[in-house]
């Protein structure tokens, strides 16, 4: 348009819009999960058909980290143990953002316990009977016990009993042989893994297949 008229209309072209894409749904971990192992958590929602990409946050009471993604699954790394995490998502694209989610929240597992003390056979001791009771000291959170005994002192070789229990004290179905050297370790297991064994205990086999042996711990549970 000027002083001389109006020119005639362009063609006419056409566009479109694109809908803000609708908000995920989370799948896991789910809401209040226990035990989610740290070293590779996947995290999952729904695939939202127009969305070209997603923002994941998770965080902590004093931490947050955030993540871009195409997919819909996305793996972190190197959690913390023992602690709680909340995490949300949203989806975008060019039209715009859905929102995030509401959080979903959940818990890591803990560390592994620390190698308990071993009791009995104590170090050194003779003439412990073939059949012999491995007891030893509770470790703090553990939910299993790992009792290896051998000959040979690194456990490299030689290992003539090698069980879990959920007791600290442990009487062996199979005999020793007798006038023998042999060494015992225990570890501690619970959700967050095993620990490290506790030092080999040197001990030393006598003649008898049972008799009378100094424990000194209370045992976790008996059996009827």
């Amino acid at each position: 348009m000027n002083d001389l008229g109006v020119t005639a209309y362009s063609a006419v072209d056409t566009f479109s819009t694109m809908a803000v894409p609708a908000r995920p749904t989370l799948l896991l971990p789910a809401s209040n999960a226990q035990d989610v192992k740290t070293d590779s958590v996947m995290f999952t929602w729904s695939k939202i058909s127009n969305a070209s990409s997603y923002d994941l946050k998770v965080m902590t009471v004093s931490s947050m980290n955030q993540y871009t993604t195409t997919d819909s699954v996305y793996k972190v790394k190197g959690l913390a143990r023992l602690t709680n995490y909340t995490w949300q998502v949203q989806a975008n694209n060019i039209g715009g953002s859905s929102g995030y989610t509401s959080t979903f929240a959940f818990t890591t597992v803990p560390a592994a316990p620390a190698a308990p003390t071993p009791a009995s056979p104590a170090a050194s001791a003779q003439g412990i009977p073939r059949k012999a009771t491995f007891a030893w000291n509770s470790a703090a959170s553990a939910s299993q016990y790992h009792l290896q005994v051998a000959t040979s002192s690194d456990f490299s070789s030689g290992i003539v009993v090698d069980v879990t229990t959920r007791d600290t004290i442990v009487t062996i179905a199979d005999t020793l042989a007798a006038s023998t050297i042999y060494n015992y370790r225990v570890s501690a297991i619970n959700s967050g893994g095993e620990g490290t064994f506790s030092a080999a205990t040197t001990f030393k086999t006598g003649t008898g297949i049972t008799g009378v042996q100094q424990i000194g711990v209370v045992p976790n549970e008996f059996a009827l």
